[in-house]
């Protein structure tokens, strides 16, 4: 008789078992990544809205100050405080112009204001510096600047915006280079703070004066995206002029603003071996030698008195009564003119934004174009007025 065997199921149980056992495990880590996956995300929603954060609460703050800016840079271009130079105090007067630039990595420019004529010299402005604080207070930079050139004595200055870097360079030189000095000023805090410097060519170029009563390019501070990021607020953006007459206080390096101009009959470069008299303006046409052309509106002058107050000078002759015409052809733009140095035949070419002229060929408010030669005209040495280089025969009487 045969006894029957009995069925395995074992190993049924035994595969069973492991099936079951896997899908545990498929589903634990299934549930891990989707774990891993929430928090990762969750952390990653929570540090970009702390970095939207953070952007928008440094524009905002960058904004408020902006606008603090616009309020005292207004109020100082209304009423000046007096410039204290190392050669005395000079005050405030109707021809004064500005320039905004960047002296560090802040969000709001500088404003330097040109004060024209100086203590130094009738052919050298006076400059100074004028910022906000960080809680947006006005500051009065204690340093000065001079920008022109001496016919007496051959003392050169000049002040010059940087181009690839915060900062503008201060050079100064007397004739032939002498005692030559080039500094780079930039702004730490609330002081400025001159470094020397050699800047090569293309490191620096003009500032374009604006006139003090227009007020365009600080109103345009406002509107401006310098706190945005990646403004390069710090890399040596202008502010100065041009493209922030139409809303931007940012403009292409070296545009030239509508109605600019230096406010002195002077050189802008210092003569130095850093190029800074080789800074032509933009648009010069005039070589070193030969035929010059000028081109402007033309200003009459009714009397001596007149001249003075528009070219703010004190009558270096004041027992002369004269109440002739005067006239002064006022240049589109600075342009470069090449005359003779007084009492020599030494050429030297300058910087310019007017020229004086014979009031009996023209009439006020007339645009005129002015040729001469180069070897026929010499930069004053004297104190007649008008001040300036005589472009036309009989322009001083």
């Amino acid at each position: 008789m045969t006894t029957p065997t009995p069925p395995n199921n074992t190993g049924d149980k035994t595969r069973k078992q492991l099936i079951t056992i896997l899908v545990l495990l498929v589903l634990i880590i299934l549930a891990m990544v989707v774990f891993l996956f929430v928090t990762m995300s969750r952390d990653r929603g929570g540090d970009s809205a702390a970095a939207e954060s953070s952007v928008s609460s440094s524009s905002e703050n960058g904004d408020a100050q902006a606008e603090k800016a616009v309020v005292v840079y207004k109020q100082v271009l209304a009423n000046p405080a007096p410039l204290q130079t190392f050669v005395g105090e000079v005050s405030p007067g109707g021809a004064m112009s500005y320039a905004l630039v960047h002296l560090d990595d802040g969000c709001v420019p500088e404003l330097v204001l040109n004060y024209g004529t100086s203590a130094m010299s009738a052919e050298i402005d006076a400059i100074g510096v004028y910022g906000v604080d960080e809680n947006g207070q006005e500051i009065q930079f204690q340093n000065s600047y001079h920008d022109g050139a001496a016919s007496a004595g051959g003392v050169r200055r000049a002040l010059q915006r940087a181009t690839g870097q915060p900062g503008m360079f201060s050079f100064s030189a007397e004739r032939g280079g002498r005692n030559q000095e080039d500094l780079l000023v930039t702004r730490q805090g609330n002081e400025l703070v001159e470094t020397p410097a050699n800047p090569g060519a293309g490191e620096f170029e003009q500032f374009n004066w604006i006139p003090a009563g227009n007020l365009n390019i600080v109103e345009a501070i406002a509107a401006g995206n310098d706190c945005a990021p990646g403004s390069g607020s710090g890399a040596g953006a202008g502010a100065d002029g041009g493209d922030g007459a139409n809303g931007g206080p940012n403009p292409t390096a070296g545009q030239q603003a509508a109605g600019s101009g230096s406010g002195s009959d002077s050189d802008s470069g210092s003569g130095s071996q850093s190029g800074a008299s080789d800074s032509s303006p933009q648009g010069s046409s005039n070589g070193t030698s030969g035929q010059q052309t000028v081109t402007g509106t033309v200003k009459i002058f009714q009397n001596r008195a007149e001249v003075l107050a528009y070219q703010q000078l004190e009558d270096p002759n004041p027992h002369i009564a004269d109440d002739r015409q005067f006239a002064i052809l006022v240049l589109d733009q600075p342009t470069e003119v090449t005359a003779k140095l007084a009492g020599s035949n030494e050429l030297e070419t300058r910087t310019i934004d007017h020229v004086v002229i014979n009031p009996n060929l023209h009439s006020d408010g007339e645009k005129a174009t002015i040729s001469f030669s180069a070897d026929e005209k010499y930069w004053p040495s004297d104190t007649g007025i008008p001040f300036g280089l005589a472009a036309e025969d009989g322009a001083k009487g």
